[in-house]
């Protein structure tokens, strides 16, 4: 009952410092994972659109461009599979932060279930009380997002916001207020934050559930010269995200020593050709 009074209350009014000391409450709360590299990437979608796989293409191909990006997805809220649901079609997403660690060693990157490394679980009991009273504020969106971000230990962050009429944002002057935020939280915690817009008209790929999605995932991972079904239409949001990711990153250094922004940006768009 007091969680509840507690979301209730700041959903009516949340000030800029109320929302950056949640952030950081719920970043104290649990894991503080470290990285022994400069430059440790992670992008978060907010949601709201069926069939949304685009962490299982994005995190493999920046993993490949000598980014270190340690994933860590949510399974299914609202939609049919959480990304953790369609990657554990293919492998274990259940790994302890050790095992975790050892993958990201030896592969740049990971992506797993961020319920079982701990990171805020503050914020899982505050979600557990907000879905049932359908609230979910920019503020309150905005702070839980981040405080995983910050306990990860990310210093670069691509946040995806799709628009559409059914999706969580309907206008891009939602968008915009929204980018001010993350961007504003980002700055305050030290984490350099890229914001895009995506098409949020319809569902993602033609397929939706866990093993549907993990299906046409998979050609996009291969070298192939069929065009992957979905990145072919450039319906993912993929190629935008990858080509994003790498631009701001690359500004800090020279990826693996082979790859200036601009090259980087074309490799990561070939699943479209």
């Amino acid at each position: 009952m007091e969680i509840a009074a507690f979301l209730v209350g700041s959903a009516s009014f949340m000030t800029s410092d109320e929302m950056l000391a949640l952030a950081h409450a719920m970043a104290q709360a649990g894991t503080q994972l470290t990285w022994d590299t400069p430059v440790v990437v992670d992008k978060h979608c907010i949601g709201g659109i069926p069939g949304n796989r685009t962490s299982m293409i994005v995190v493999p191909i920046a993993a490949a461009h000598g980014l270190t990006i340690p994933k860590t997805s949510s399974r299914a809220i609202t939609s049919p599979a959480g990304t953790a649901d369609t990657m554990e079609v293919l492998a274990r997403v259940d790994l302890t932060v050790d095992e975790m660690k050892e993958v990201v060693k030896t592969c740049h990157g990971c992506l797993v279930w961020g319920g079982h490394v701990n990171l805020s679980p503050a914020d899982d009991i505050l979600i557990s009380v907000e879905r049932p009273l359908s609230l979910d504020t920019r503020e309150q969106m905005v702070a839980s997002i981040m405080s995983k971000k910050i306990a990860a230990g990310a210093t670069h962050l691509l946040i995806d916001l799709p628009i559409g009429p059914a999706a969580k944002l309907r206008t891009a002057l939602d968008a915009m207020r929204l980018r001010k935020l993350f961007e504003f939280v980002g700055d305050y915690f030290g984490i350099a934050v890229e914001v895009i817009t995506t098409d949020g008209r319809q569902p993602i790929g033609n397929g939706i559930g866990p093993v549907l999605e993990a299906q046409e995932s998979w050609p996009c991972w291969r070298t192939i010269r069929r065009r992957p079904p979905i990145c072919a239409r450039n319906r993912c949001g993929s190629p935008p995200t990858c080509s994003n990711m790498i631009r701001i990153c690359a500004a800090e250094r020279d990826i693996c020593g082979r790859a200036s922004c601009s090259i980087a940006a074309r490799r990561s768009s070939r699943c479209t050709r």
